[in-house]
């Protein structure tokens, strides 16, 4: 919502009006963006913990190896 200065109306009632409704928007976005953020983090939570599952340390298999290597 963009306005021009000399576009805005003198009464003060009209301008408290125009504060609320752009209060109303920005706060509604602002709850979107938190929604999408929190998306965001969900998605890539799972993505890293499936790329630590598929490429991370595999413990199991390296004691083995250590224990062949010792001998």
């Amino acid at each position: 919502m963009k306005f021009d200065a000399n576009s805005l109306p003198n009464d003060p009632e009209q301008l408290k009006s125009m504060l609320l409704e752009l209060q109303y928007v920005v706060q509604k976005q602002n709850k979107e963006l938190a929604q999408q953020k929190s998306l965001y983090q969900e998605l890539l939570d799972a993505y890293n913990a499936k790329i630590a599952k598929e490429y991370g340390k595999k413990s199991e298999k390296m004691a083995g190896l250590v224990k062949y290597l010792t001998k």
